[in-house]
Formats: structure tokens, sequence, C-alpha cells
């Protein structure tokens, strides 16, 4: 197999017709002095970046700090020096709550000998929570409630060593149907704990309202009276179901089931209930885009629309409204990122100016696979490591982490032939490969590969060639399938390619 690298010896880079704008680097407090510069400008003790926040501490003295995330939609979270960086991945909202443990000594009474005090150290929290909301990836917050102990008290500290403190975590969440359950996931430096959190109507006792299935997977942790916010009176019992290994498992709340999976330690909805695939709305044995067309189409009340209410029921509420319609497009996404293969690879090399590095090349990779969605990878400022052994991995990768997108297709058979090419891979794989002389030299550099399956072993075929030099398969289906990709915005620039195209003509005449 030839070295991908081989490929661009000899790269020329000409002067580009406009300045290319770059985003700040983001950074965070690596030193205490750093910290306190932080929190001067930013009082509020968070930062929103282009696609994250910045929670920082509020004390550095504090015991211990914890992030902790309430919703039904997918983030990442990541440690940093000082606080924790949020990722949220969807649009919709998410509950953010910081808290962080403090020691101090307290007077109180032996609630079995109230003649008595005892001078005790305590731990007690602190909580600040936030609303995360995103829409069309723009992140807004606004600050939902904090709490905190005074110094001294017997009634206040009698209530924090009976652990009668609020978070997110157990049950102070907005009054709204949609949080009438929800996955958390509490985040510190040193592990993470997966919650699935059900708040229900008020009862004194809990016995055999809460049933799991297999309690090797998620255990039980109990019930606290809890009410949608501070001085609420509307209180119910919510109920903590903890994980504790990967595997599914139904957990059964007033006779009400909710069909669950657990994955690296993280609650998550089960695909498929019984023998109904979850999210085949159209009911015709697929789990794909079409199935979200249906769900909205219904939403929208368009006529002669029909769906299956069991697969469209996402969080199990027997309501089919817009909250299931986010989460379908919460678990297509990761449907399709856990079942595709890639089968078309776009190694771009573009050419930028910058004060810093003068004239350089940027590398990013797009994947698309059979069924036509298509992830892309940036990774900036290419150094010229050798990445030719690593593509087929670098392709998954890129599919079960990269940015993810449906593709917009003006021609209405480019799926189709997707499939085709990618079916008959093994036909193109002797082809000869034909090539002009000229190039756009100032343009960078594209590579079009083939994925493909031989004797069980993943192996690529080149496409096509733009850049420096222009070259492709010769042959008319893969020919006439490039200029399609070109047409929908999925390779170079339609019109660069006929210019390049004409030229190629010409030289081969």
């Amino acid at each position: 197999m030839k070295k991908l690298m081989s490929l661009f010896t000899g790269l020329v880079m000409l002067a580009a017709n406009c300045p290319t704008v770059y985003a700040a680097e983001i950074t965070y407090p690596t030193s205490y002095t750093e910290y306190k510069e932080f929190i001067s400008e930013y009082p509020d003790f968070y930062r929103v970046d282009d696609n994250s926040v910045y929670f920082v501490n509020r004390d550095v003295q504090a015991l211990d700090m914890s992030l902790i995330v309430s919703s039904n939609l997918e983030s990442n979270v990541t440690h940093d020096t000082y606080g924790f960086v949020f990722n949220p991945q969807e649009d919709g909202r998410y509950i953010v709550t910081i808290e962080e443990f403090h020691e101090q000594y307290v007077w109180v009474i032996d609630p079995d000998n109230v003649d008595s005090l005892a001078d005790v150290d305590i731990s007690y929290p602190e909580i600040f929570s936030y609303i995360v909301d995103v829409e069309n990836g723009d992140i807004s917050i606004k600050h939902y409630f904090s709490y905190s102990w005074e110094n001294s008290g017997q009634e206040v500290s009698q209530n924090v060593l009976r652990s009668e403190y609020f978070s997110c975590v157990n049950g102070v969440i907005p009054s709204n149907e949609h949080f009438k359950s929800y996955i958390t996931n509490v985040y510190n430096k040193y592990n993470t704990e997966s919650y699935f959190c059900i708040n229900s109507g008020y009862a004194e006792t809990v016995t055999d309202r809460v049933k799991i299935s297999d309690e090797n997977i998620a255990k039980f942790e109990g019930f606290e009276w809890v009410s949608s916010a501070m001085g609420c009176d509307d209180i119910q019992n919510l109920y903590k179901i903890k994980t504790l290994s990967d595997g599914d498992v139904n957990v059964t709340v007033d006779g009400k089931t909710y069909r669950l999976t657990i994955n690296n330690g993280i609650f998550g909805y089960r695909n498929y209930i019984d023998d109904v695939l979850l999210g085949d709305v159209n009911s015709d044995g697929n789990f794909n885009i079409a199935d979200a067309v249906t769900l909205q189409e219904w939403l929208l009340d368009k006529p002669d629309v029909q769906i299956s209410a069991e697969a469209a029921d996402f969080n199990n509420d027997d309501i089919i409204d817009v909250f299931d319609f986010c989460m379908l497009k919460k678990y297509l996404s990761d449907f399709v990122r856990n079942n595709s293969v890639p089968v078309l690879v776009s190694v771009n090399y573009d050419t930028y100016e910058s004060e810093v590095y003068g004239w350089y090349t940027n590398l990013s990779v797009d994947v698309i696979d059979m069924d036509g969605n298509q992830y892309t990878e940036d990774y900036g400022r290419y150094t010229g490591d050798d990445k030719d052994d690593e593509l087929i991995a670098m392709a998954d990768d890129i599919i079960r982490n990269g940015r993810q997108k449906y593709l917009d297709e003006k021609n209405d058979g480019l799926l189709n032939d997707i499939k085709y090419i990618s079916e008959n891979a093994e036909s193109f794989k002797d082809c000869a490969i034909t090539k002009a002389g000229g190039g756009w030299e100032d343009y960078g550099e594209r590579y079009l590969y083939l994925l493909y399956d031989e004797d069980g072993e993943r192996k690529y075929i080149e496409l096509c060639r733009f850049g420096g030099e222009f070259r492709w398969l010769e042959n008319a289906e893969i020919q006439k399938f490039v200029e399609k990709l070109s047409e929908n915005g999925l390779f170079v620039e339609e019109d660069m390619l006929k210019i390049s195209l004409s030229y190629f003509i010409d030289d081969n005449a």
C-alpha cells in the first residue's frame, strides 16, 4: 500500500485572496494568581466559551467540589485545576449544579438527649445551580438558586446532620413535565456517579413503589421528600437509582416501567422495547432520519401522517410531544454512530495565512457512511505527521467522536449512489488511475478514498486527487460519482472541479 504522505510531497502553497480569522485559544487558570484574576473578571464564577462552559471553584479551600448535570441530553464534563469544563452536546435544557463541601465545628443537640450539647466537626455543602439552555449551538445561562448554611445555629446544624439539603441530584428542579424523570451525573476529580431520578407523588412510605429488574446492575439508593424549588410546598417523593455495572435494566415506579441501559457507568434509555424498535416512528423496521421527519410532521399536525406511539414515546410518559422529538434526535445520533461503517473519506489539506505561522496547512477529514451521514474532524495546523497507517482507524474514530450532520442533498440519487459504489468497491479496485499535469497549487490538496472489505480486512482505494495535480480512477461510474459529490458540496467546489476537468480533457485529448 502506498504511503499516503507521499501524495503530498512537493506541495507548493501560494497566496490566498482573503485573510482567515482565528478564534482565541481557550485557557483556564493554572495558578492561584490566575484563579484570582479569573474570578475578578468573571464574578459569577463561570465563563461561556464557544461550545462549553467553564465553572470555577467558588472557594479553593473547600474540601471537595462536584459538578452535577441533570438532563436527559448528552454532555461531556472534564475536570480542570480550579473547576470543570461542561460541554453540552445537544440543543435543549440542562441543569448544572456546583456543590462544594466545607468543614466547621458546631454545637448541636443530640436528638436522643435534648439536654445535651456536643461540639461536632461537620462538613456542609454549598450549592449553586444554573439553567443552561442551548439553542442552535449557542449557550445561555441563568442563575437558578444558591443555598448555603450559616456558620452557626442549632436548627441549621441539625438539618445538615440529617442531610436535609437540596441539589439537582436530590430533586430541586423546575416544575416541568420534562423533568419528571431524568438522568443525573455527578462529577468530581476522582470519579463519576450516575443516577436515574424519578419524581413521584407524595407518600410517607415507599414500600413496593420501586422495583428493579436486576439489582446487580442498578440499586435503589433511597428516597427523599423534595420540592420543585426553595420555599415551594409541592412536596413529592424523589427516588434515586444508582448504576452498579453496565447492562440493561428495567426500573418500575408506581407501576410504570422505565427501560434503561448503562454504558461506561452512565445511564441512558434503551433503543428496543420488547420487539418494538424505539424510534421506528413510521414502522418500516428501520430507525433513521425518516422517523425524525415523520414525527416532526405529526407534531405539526400535517394530514395523513401516522406514527407508532409506542416507538415514539422516548421519555415514557404516555404523551407524544416535542420532548420525545428532542430525545429521538439524540438517540438517532447515538444509534447511527454505533451502527455506521465508514465508506468515503475525504482528506483535506487547506492552505491559510496567519501572522504567527505565515502560510500553513490545516488538516480536516470528512467521513460519510453508507446511509449518507457525514462526520467531520478538524485536526488544526498540519505538522507533517504520517497518518497513512492510521487512515481506517481514523475514519472509525471520526464517526464515533466527530461532528455529525445529515446530508442536505441537491441530487436525490446521491444516497443510492453511495450505497452502490460502496457495495461494489471490489469491482473498482483494479481500475487504472488517470491524471493530468496541472492543478490548483494554492488551493491545498484534497484526496477522496473509498473504504471496503476484502477477506475480512479493511482496505481503501484512491478515487480522486485534487490540488497540486488532478487524477481520478479511469471508470465512468466513479467519475460521474465524484462529480455528483462535488455538486452536493461533499468534495471540491463544483466550479473548480469543472475547470480542472476542462484542463484534464485538453491534456488527455
